[in-house]
């Protein structure tokens, strides 16, 4: 083991804005899964989901919940328009039926399932089905600290941001913009990326030789990378 002194390391990080979550955020995200669990595809048509709807647009904008909200509001939204659609096809189609009572469909005509749409961001999701449901779309960007609302000790997380690529986009618009935090592989919020602050943190390290040749700092007598974005500056050996 080569210990190459001590260092000084500039790990960056990020801490995010203080927006508070919404009750009725929470309260909708609880009836929408009731409603899915019972009617499943038609959950949308249910009278229940104009409950939903009103208590998403009660959710305030500098929420940390503003984005789900507005995404889960988008989907219902869609789902409705979607079964409106689809009446109106049916409609045209029973129109076209002839005295016999049968309708020629042509040759081409293909049926099919849509497919279903991914869950909607609230709480409780998991690390794991967010990265199910919209990995394709999104890319962890690293460690980060959540700052508590109440002001209390922040707590170390994860951030997940949108790809730039304009499908993804164009299939999540309302997250086009934000980052979505995990903390202890459990959905902690979903903010504006406009919110988010980089702070500079500095520590004393010891620092060792990496397999591949690298540096690292040392712990517990193994040798481990440093965070991504970490910078070293020796330490003037007159400094105190």
């Amino acid at each position: 083991m080569v210990r190459l002194g001590s260092l000084v390391a500039l790990s960056a990080l990020l801490a995010c804005a203080r927006p508070k979550t919404s009750p009725d955020y929470e309260r909708a995200g609880r009836l929408w899964v009731e409603l899915v669990k019972s009617h499943g595809a038609d959950a949308a048509e249910d009278p229940g989901a104009d409950e939903v709807l009103w208590l998403l647009d009660r959710v305030p904008r500098d929420s940390l919940d503003a984005a789900a909200a507005a995404a889960l509001k988008g989907r219902i939204e869609g789902e409705r328009k979607s079964h409106i659609e689809e009446l109106k096809r049916r409609e045209a189609l029973l129109a076209r039926v002839g005295a016999s009572g049968s309708v020629v469909v042509p040759e081409d005509t293909v049926v099919s399932a849509a497919p279903a749409p991914p869950p909607p961001i609230s709480a409780g999701m998991t690390l794991s089905a967010f990265q199910a449901a919209y990995g394709e779309c999104f890319q962890g960007k690293g460690r980060v600290e959540i700052a508590a609302p109440d002001g209390g000790p922040s707590r170390a997380g994860e951030m997940w941001v949108m790809k730039g690529e304009d499908r993804c986009k164009g299939k999540f618009p309302s997250l086009a913009d934000q980052a979505v935090l995990f903390a202890d592989g459990v959905l902690a919020g979903v903010s504006p990326l406009s919110s988010m602050k980089q702070i500079e943190v500095r520590r004393e390290v010891m620092i060792g030789l990496l397999p591949d040749g690298g540096l690292g700092e040392l712990v517990d007598g193994g040798v481990v990378p440093f965070p991504p974005g970490a910078r070293l500056l020796v330490r003037d050996a007159g400094t105190p």
